[in-house]
């Protein structure tokens, strides 16, 4: 009887302490989404908007596009509208697959603040649950969630949002790989369900947004989670659940990944990024100044920010994460948790901040250098800065566990002494630095100098941060002497991190415009709409605009607007890559997205061949002028029919290009714009009857760059390779590796014998065909040839574009630069190309594989509660 009772009282007092687990997870909740809700309004309102940096150059254009598809019930595979198309799910960020990507059917700014919002209440739970399995208390896990949900990575980065985004899973990812060895220990096996279904998802959210310097270090973190009880998980049957977690993480985001590796092979990275490259953006000193104080000099990525030299070796480039704050609060209470003697496992966590923190300075320090040098595949992972995220964490955890110290009144003394200590130092050098800038003396720093401008602000920020830092050593003392309880000590601890955090991103706040930056429509885009009515022909364009632009200096996005969003609207009026995809028009180059290593290396090789190029270096390079004839070799090549530049730089006049091959149509100085049209410009779709074969992709690149040496003209011949073929190879084809059953390449004509002119002028060997049906992931061409030859359609050739003539699978060719081309008869014909990867269908049916294994966890994880439902309608208690 005695022993009923305690079992009934055991099982009783476990229930009780769920429903208050479950209530402070609902609170925390609560109180997460008030609190961002508040600082995100004027966005979820459509009052404010997102425009600077990367919003107008990557992420809107591509979430426009990807709205708008997904609005038409349609998955955007293709992306017709940069590098001649370009595959959109090989673009890992922004991701097709992601299920929060889909938000931006809305307002981008409105879906942005919803998207980081969400994404920061998933960070904050998880922190809070996570923290809640190490059993220190519910104001630890309430601190540490709150530390990690509002530090500045969370809020500086909506410019860059899919990174905090990946990272956000992490805690939660981390906290249900624990449970499991929890729950299968206890023998319970429905929940040992519930947290590999959510394991399994939070895996899979992680990689599917798409960053791998977020996700791939996660995996590994998670990875040794798990190794490190392996001897345990073995033996209670955890270990099996585990591997399940990673293998249906694995097939559910095969549609992700299996795209991406198929473009990696073919990026520029595939080649290797030089070391520059990879630690473009490296944490410096002040980067880790505004983890603990509220950025002194600003915001950074403001235009015309006086102090950027200061803190970047690159003055020219924004800084990657403006802020990681997390404050003087948390730093405190995270040493105070570190130096904690009586937690075990605190070097877990030191050596992985120990580790964090070494990658993050990445040029800073030689070991990262040394590392990406000798492992090459490395450099996947570039701007070391984006790590900083994982001492964050570090952090998070380190503080809640200081908490948990003062809860017991039981902070290690010489901690206590040790922060003190800093504080009073970085008070001094505030003091320094305030007297400084009053006798307007530069203070000499590391490798630079401080004027008396930047003394006073850091002045001021060391000064009031090294005040809070002080009260929160002050703090500690209240429940040693009685003042207060150590419960209410605790509460104020949390009360003052979550103020100084939440004003510090208020106060930090990115920039927006009370106007929808987006709705503008572009100059250039009226111009060229004009033009095409007056100048019939293929509509793509290359911008070949400067970096830095020259941006006229009276330009005004509205009267009296600041400069920093009137440059960036300044951008998209001149149709930059990749705003033009926002508008619709075609471009035959980019900007950071599925490009390939070969195309952007010709692309850059014929622009850089140019005048206009070595005008606009001025980098001392002697290089001898060859002309814009390979220039004009690209632009017939891809079927560009317009090319843009500016008008002047730097008050100097620009260079025409050569009147034989362009012809200016447009130019305004005010606006600083020059638009050209391509002279006998090549249509997009042709049929030849004359083809050269070529072995090596290179030889074309080659012959563009040499356009004057060369006999490379694709209006007289087409450049085969017989190497390059892409599409369904059917039972009745020869075995002929290369060009299977198609004949050798005719003789012809290059110079027309019957032309007055000495020399013999072109013989243009190609007939337009009729594009009929142009749509992203279908294109169908119809064409009557009079002899066997080529039908060429100068759109990308890549991998996953299969090729029908008339109804029948036939190999597609790579041509000229990345062109496709596909073989056919004398006769009337119809060729349809359809963009169907394998590694999509292969993707989805591994997915498909994936998602039974969910069911199964999802059905078996509510078994209990679907019982318990069913009982109750029958009328059973």
């Amino acid at each position: 009887m005695h022993a009923n009772s305690a079992t009934e009282a055991a099982v009783n007092s476990d229930a009780a302490e769920k429903v208050a687990s479950a209530k402070s997870a609902f609170a925390l909740t609560a109180f997460l989404v008030l609190a961002l809700g508040a600082l995100y309004f004027p966005e979820l309102s459509g009052r404010a908007h997102y425009f600077m940096s990367d919003h107008c150059f990557y992420f809107q254009p591509f979430l426009h596009y990807m709205g708008e598809r997904l609005r038409q019930g349609e998955l955007p595979l293709w992306n017709p509208y940069l590098y001649c198309g370009m595959s959109q799910i090989a673009v890992p960020s922004p991701g097709v697959f992601y299920p929060f990507t889909w938000l931006f059917a809305l307002d981008y700014s409105q879906a942005l603040a919803l998207f980081m919002l969400c994404h920061q209440v998933i960070a904050g739970l998880g922190a809070f649950l996570l923290i809640s399995s190490f059993r220190w208390g519910l104001a630890p896990a309430v601190l540490g969630a709150i530390a990690f949900a509002f530090c500045g990575y969370m809020f500086s980065l909506v410019i860059n949002f899919t990174l905090p985004a990946s990272a956000a899973w992490l805690p939660l990812l981390l906290w249900s790989l624990r449970s499991i060895a929890t729950a299968e220990e206890a023998k319970r096996p429905h929940r040992v369900h519930q947290y590999t279904l959510i394991a399994a998802i939070s895996w899979a959210m992680m990689i599917a947004c798409g960053r791998p310097e977020i996700s791939i270090p996660g995996s590994i973190l998670a990875g040794s989670v798990m190794l490190i009880g392996w001897k345990q998980a073995i033996k209670n049957g955890a270990l099996k659940w585990q591997i399940a977690v990673i293998v249906i993480a694995g097939l559910l985001n095969a549609p992700v990944v299996l795209p991406v590796v198929e473009w990696m092979r073919l990026s520029p990275r595939a080649h290797g990024l030089n070391l520059s490259q990879v630690m473009m953006w490296s944490a410096c000193w002040y980067d880790w100044l505004c983890m603990v104080f509220v950025q002194p000099f600003g915001d950074l990525q403001e235009l015309g920010n006086a102090f950027l030299p200061l803190v970047t070796t690159r003055p020219v480039f924004l800084p990657y994460v403006t802020s990681a704050y997390v404050g003087p609060f948390v730093a405190t209470l995270a040493i105070w948790g570190l130096m904690d003697t009586t937690w075990r496992k605190r070097w877990l966590v030191a050596a992985l901040l120990a580790i964090s923190v070494v990658m993050t300075v990445g040029e800073y320090w030689p070991i990262a250098p040394f590392l990406v040098t000798h492992i090459t595949v490395l450099s996947v992972f570039r701007y070391p800065i984006k790590w900083i995220i994982f001492p964050l964490l570090c952090l998070a955890i380190c503080a809640a566990r200081g908490l948990y110290c003062i809860e017991r009144t039981a902070v290690n003394k010489w901690a206590v002494l040790l922060t003190a200590s800093l504080w009073l130092v970085a008070n001094l050098a505030g003091m320094a630095f305030l007297q400084a800038a009053k006798l307007n003396k530069s203070f000499p720093g590391v490798g630079v100098t401080l004027p008396p401008p930047a003394e006073m602000a850091l002045a001021l920020a060391l000064l009031t941060g090294c005040a809070l830092g002080i009260i929160a050593c002050v703090m500690q003392q209240l429940p040693v002497r009685g003042y207060l309880s150590a419960k209410y000590t605790t509460r104020l601890y949390i009360v003052f991190a979550a103020a100084t955090m939440l004003f510090c991103a208020a106060r930090t706040a990115q920039m927006t415009t009370p106007e929808n930056f987006f709705d503008h429509k572009p100059f250039l885009l009226g111009v060229w709409n004009q033009m095409r009515k007056e100048h019939p022909g293929p509509d793509r364009l290359l911008s070949f605009l400067f970096d830095p632009l020259h941006t006229p200096s009276d330009y005004e996005m509205s009267p009296g607007a600041p400069w920093t969003p009137s440059f960036y609207q300044y951008t998209r009026e001149v149709l930059l890559p990749n705003t033009s995809v926002a508008s619709d028009v075609p471009q035959t180059f980019g900007y950071e997205a599925a490009e390939t290593g070969f195309y952007r290396a010709a692309v850059f090789d014929a622009l850089h061949a140019s005048a206009i190029s070595l005008f606009a270096r001025k980098d001392g390079d002697k290089k001898e002028v060859t002309g814009d004839l390979p220039l004009y070799r690209l632009c017939e090549a891809t079927a560009t029919h317009w090319l843009s530049t500016q008008e002047h730089k730097d008050d100097e006049a620009i260079p025409l290009l050569e009147a034989d091959c362009f012809k200016k149509v447009f130019e305004d100085k005010k606006k600083n714009i020059r638009l050209y049209e391509v002279k006998d410009t090549m249509p997009r779709a042709y049929f030849t009857p004359y083809w050269k074969w070529i072995y090596d992709q290179s030889a074309v690149s080659d012959a563009v760059a040499d356009a004057y040496d060369s006999n490379f003209d694709p209006a007289c011949d087409t450049w085969i390779n017989r190497k390059s073929t892409s599409g369904v190879v059917t039972q009745h084809i020869a075995a002929d590796p290369y060009a299977p059953g198609l004949p050798n390449a005719p003789d012809k004509a290059v110079n027309d014998p019957q032309s007055p002119d000495a020399d013999g002028a072109r013989f243009l060997n190609y007939v337009p065909a009729t594009v009929m049906v142009d749509q992203p992931e279908h294109v169908s061409i119809s064409v009557i040839a009079k002899s066997p030859g080529f039908v060429v359609l100068t759109d990308h050739f890549y991998p996953g574009w299969q090729a029908l003539v008339d109804g029948v699978p036939k190999l597609t060719y790579k041509c000229n630069l990345e062109s496709r081309a596909v073989y056919v008869g004398p006769g009337s014909h119809l060729i349809e190309f359809n963009y169907e990867p394998d590694s999509l269908k292969t993707g989805l049916l591994l997915a498909s594989i994936g998602g039974l294994f969910l069911l199964f966890l999802l059905g078996s994880a509510l078994t209990p509660w679907t019982v318990r439902s069913l009982k109750r309608l029958a009328g059973q208690s």
